[in-house]
């Protein structure tokens, strides 16, 4: 029985950890997201580099470190806002 329950919190521990992997990629490709738009509105945060540069300014280093500062044209037509 000892063994069962250790086998449950290894499980348990795993799966934390997956999660965690999955949030991190989550957040990284909202953020880069948000960088590569660059237009106030797009989101409700992450949506400009200026947003990204105040609220996380470490991934923002990483991001200019592989991605060009100045803006992209990646979205010539207007958004629509939901």
């Amino acid at each position: 029985e000892i063994a069962m329950g250790i086998g449950v919190v290894d499980s348990v521990c795993q799966l934390e950890f997956e999660n965690m992997t999955h949030y991190r990629g989550e957040y990284w490709a909202i953020t880069v997201e948000g960088y590569l738009m660059d237009q106030a509105g797009f989101k409700d945060s992450h949506d400009t580099h200026e947003w990204i540069k105040e609220n996380d300014p470490d991934l923002y280093d990483l991001i200019t470190r592989y991605f060009p500062t100045e803006k992209w044209d990646l979205c010539s037509g207007k958004l629509i806002q939901r």
